[in-house]
This record gives C-alpha cells, sequence and structure tokens, in this order.
C-alpha cells in the first residue's frame, strides 16, 4: 500500500531548499550585505526546475544593494543546494523580496484607522 503524504512533494523539497538557503547564507556563502537577510519561503515550479526564494531584510535602505549580493552569490547557494538534495535537476533560483509583511502592515493600520473612525 502506497503511504499519502499530506503535502505534495515539491512542497516538502521547497521547506528542504528554504532550509538549505538559509544555512547557506548564514554559514557558507561569506558576503558583507547578507548578515541580515532571512529567507521567508521558497515556492518552486511546477516541474521543479525553478525555484522563488523569497526573502526579508532587516535594513530596507539596504534592498537593492541586497539584492545585488543575493544575485551575485546564487551560483554559490545553487552549489550548495546540488551538494545537499539528490534531485534530477538543481533548481534555478530567483531572489524575491517578499512584500507579504508590509501588505500586513497596510492592511493593520486601515483597520486601526475604520476602528478610530468609529469610536
Amino acid at each position: 500500500m502506497q503511504q499519502k503524504f499530506p503535502y505534495k512533494r515539491a512542497d516538502r523539497v521547497s521547506d528542504l531548499l528554504r532550509s538549505i538557503i538559509s544555512e547557506a547564507l548564514s554559514y557558507k556563502v561569506h558576503h558583507r550585505n547578507l548578515d541580515l537577510v532571512t529567507i521567508t519561503e521558497v515556492k518552486l515550479s511546477p516541474d521543479m526546475k525553478h525555484a522563488d526564494v523569497f526573502f526579508r531584510v532587516f535594513d530596507q535602505s539596504k534592498l537593492g544593494s541586497i539584492k545585488e549580493s543575493l544575485e551575485l552569490v546564487s551560483p554559490k547557494v545553487q552549489k550548495e543546494i546540488s551538494k545537499n538534495v539528490t534531485m534530477k535537476y538543481v533548481p534555478k533560483i530567483h531572489f524575491v523580496y517578499d512584500e507579504s509583511l508590509d501588505y500586513g502592515y497596510k492592511i493593520d493600520k486601515l483597520l486601526e484607522d475604520v476602528r478610530g473612525e468609529e469610536e
């Protein structure tokens, strides 16, 4: 009998990649701009050949230079993935700034404004 998993394989691999990429940026890839980068999520394409790696930064003013630094070290990060995961293809990674937290703050502010108007 085949065991059923609650998640698709791509979801399990995404979680694993997030962990590997976070560790690679923290300990293996040494770059001055990448100390305060947090990997929030990895989304794989259905064929698992491409991965969007969502990140957050502590200092928003350095977002541009951090994005450039991430693109610069992406081949090293892909090499770390290939060392740690056995896959037919190592996904090509694309770093994407995670705006979900900013969006959440805007929603909270709007709700707060509405509550203030009701009182």
